[in-house]
């Protein structure tokens, strides 16, 4: 079994992590079955699975030794999601751009353009769902940009606007009638 360079222990990954681990190994699959062992392939699945991400680590670094050129194709997947991604923005799709950016930071948090790209497709997706009156998903979009820019305005009035949405105007009362006697 390949070892590669130790990895610090820790507690068990975060969701999100897995998840992240689990988008790479749907893209890198073709490039892992190209080169490596089935049981690297079938290894490496078991342990993300398993949430053994260091286990998972050394049979992923494993294939990709023996196939190197395929840290290339990845990048190259990387920009074609994330060229997408912002066509999409620039082509008012916040869920197109939505999916396709969300799946190049699976791959790669810091590429750049992607996470910025996938904070306004949020704010984006935010905006139409809230026009739509669907005040639960508008919510949960903007929650999401925040989660990536905390400091970011557009999300933070997105989820101002979602509360003014949900709030009842009054009810008007009738207009009062004057009584003469």
């Amino acid at each position: 079994r390949h070892q590669g360079p130790p990895r610090p222990s820790s507690q068990p990954m975060p969701r999100p992590v897995i998840a992240s681990a689990i988008e790479v190994l749907i893209v890198m699959r073709p490039v892992i079955r190209a080169r490596s062992r089935e049981d690297d392939l079938d290894g490496l699945r078991a342990d993300v699975l398993a949430d053994r991400l260091d286990e998972a680590a050394d049979h992923l670094d494993h294939a990709l030794a023996l196939r190197p050129d395929a840290a290339l194709e990845a990048q190259k997947r990387l920009a074609e999601l994330t060229g997408e991604g912002l066509a999409c923005l620039a082509g008012s799709d916040p869920f197109g751009a939505r999916d396709a950016l969300q799946a190049a930071v699976a791959l790669d948090p810091a590429y750049p353009g992607a996470a910025a790209g996938l904070y306004r497709a949020r704010v984006g997706c935010c905006e139409a769902l809230a026009a739509g009156g669907r005040l639960d998903e508008a919510e949960a979009e903007c929650r999401a940009a925040v989660e990536l820019q905390p400091e970011g305005p557009e999300a933070a009035a997105g989820l101002a606007r979602v509360a003014l949405l949900r709030t009842p105007s009054p009810t008007p009362s009738p207009p009062a009638t004057a009584t003469r006697t």
